[in-house]
């Protein structure tokens, strides 16, 4: 509904309880947005579920890529695929736009940037790396805040 113009202050009573939610649906209805000015409205719904199943993959390969890295075992790392990709397959989650479905890259992503950096000796880059984090924190947050006053 907000992606088709309805007023946020609607749903200000359920976002004073839950403002967790509001990057959320701004990232739902930002697809939507999309989706519907390319004339899709008929697949707003799937747009999202098509985003976290990309996102679920993704989290896959980093997986993958860390499993390599912490274990040096191919065939182990192959293994946690299996398993990741049996645990996300027989979850009902899969099918609900939710919002442990869109962070579930998260966790695994903050884990592959540690492992990657900490060989990294390159004090500029991490430098430049920190910033960049930094930015997008205080920007999310921000946006949050924004969001929270409406």
């Amino acid at each position: 509904a907000i992606a088709h113009g309805e007023d946020i202050a609607t749903y200000q009573t359920y976002f004073s309880r839950y403002p967790n939610n509001l990057l959320l649906v701004y990232c739902f209805s930002t697809i939507e947005k999309i989706i519907h000015m390319l004339g899709l409205h008929q697949y707003e719904y799937f747009s999202i579920l098509c985003i976290q199943c990309l996102i679920s993959v993704f989290t896959g390969v980093l997986l993958v890529k860390v499993l390599e890295e912490v274990l040096a075992c191919k065939s182990i790392s192959l293994m946690g695929y299996i398993v990741y990709f049996l645990l996300i397959g027989i979850s009902p989650w899969v099918s609900i736009p939710y919002s442990d479905s869109m962070g579930l890259i998260f966790p695994i992503l903050i884990v592959y940037i540690y492992i990657k950096k900490k060989d990294d000796c390159n004090q500029y880059n991490h430098l430049f790396h920190t910033i960049l984090f930094h930015n997008l924190q205080v920007y999310l947050q921000f946006h949050l805040m924004l969001h929270r006053h409406l």
